[in-house]
């Protein structure tokens, strides 16, 4: 089986913060890779304030939201799978996934470009890096003789945000302004959740709410839900339901214009079989203008008797 040679490129920017990184070797080797594969990102070409390299990535120097535009470029002499590739934060890779079958052009090489677009906010701290694999699907490996390289590029962005009002999701039709983060996903169910001993026996209002599924291991899990689409927040209403032996934390937490994140209001432990209501006020909050995010967090929970549920956010913005 060949080795496979490239030479990769990677450039986040948002204003004048720009980041680029490259790879010299020759022999980067993606045979057998079913699993994925961080790309070893090893020059550093191109570093001003905003990124410095570590982990074989960007990591950024600020907190602020990104875009990333990523290709993988493969060359090789026999008709291969697909070759896939995503983005990872803090070696989380994200839901999005790039990829491409082989073309047989008129020089006999068979050759695929695999191409991704994400963007999320970072903060200070995090690191950026690409991972790859070849399709587990596909039944054969890859074996690239020639070249992969790949690029991203954040530039600036406008952060679109919704009208003033009061926004509520109730999870009817899907998650709406709301994005999955942390290492699991929320799930979003009708009726009873599955596991006995805790979780609720339906929604608080409406057929649909969301939940996290902490069986099978997933209690050392983060679940997090998250926003930035409101601007000027004042209030945040929602009904929460946690019961069992084994219930971890839930934050609500606010990103201050430092790209800090802040916990407005939290809970641990078992409260009971009903939805209790809350209602945060932000009012009070100093820069409260300047809020970037607001996210709901769950962590915590000890074994399988800790699922946490969530129905009927309210979001107030003026």
């Amino acid at each position: 089986m060949a080795n496979s040679g490239f030479r990769s490129s990677y450039i986040a920017k948002r204003n004048k913060r720009f980041g680029q990184l490259s790879f010299d070797d020759d022999l980067f080797n993606l045979n057998q890779s079913t699993s994925w594969v961080k790309i070893p990102l090893n020059v550093e070409e191109k570093l001003d304030k905003g990124f410095r390299f570590k982990d074989n990535g960007l990591e950024a120097q600020f907190a602020d939201w990104v875009d990333v535009d990523a290709m993988v470029y493969m060359e090789s002499s026999n008709p291969r799978p697909n070759v896939e590739i995503v983005v990872a934060v803090n070696n989380i890779q994200r839901a999005k996934i790039g990829s491409s079958a082989y073309i047989r052009n008129s020089n006999g090489h068979n050759h695929s470009s695999a191409h991704i677009t994400d963007g999320f906010n970072v903060n200070v701290g995090d690191v950026i890096t690409l991972w790859c694999r070849r399709d587990a699907n596909a039944g054969t490996v890859i074996s690239p003789q020639n070249s992969i390289c790949f690029k991203a590029v954040s530039s600036p962005v406008d952060i679109v945000r919704g009208p003033a009002g009061t926004y509520t999701e109730g999870f009817e039709l899907g998650f709406g302004q709301w994005s999955q983060v942390g290492s699991d996903n929320w799930t979003r169910f009708t009726g009873p959740t599955p596991s006995g001993g805790t979780g609720t026996a339906g929604a608080k209002s409406g057929a649909f709410y969301v939940y996290t599924e902490v069986s099978n291991g997933a209690n050392t899990e983060t679940f997090g839900l998250s926003t930035s689409y409101f601007n000027k927040i004042r209030q945040v209403d929602f009904s929460f339901q946690l019961e069992g032996d084994d219930c971890g934390t839930l934050l609500l937490q606010y990103k201050n214009k430092f790209g800090v994140w802040v916990t407005k209001w939290s809970v641990t432990g078992s409260q009971g079989s009903s939805y209790i209501d809350v209602s945060e006020d932000f009012s009070a909050i100093p820069d409260v203008d300047d809020i970037l995010e607001i996210r709901f967090f769950y962590s915590g929970a000890t074994d399988f008797e800790g699922d946490c549920c969530l129905d009927e956010i309210s979001v107030i913005s003026v």
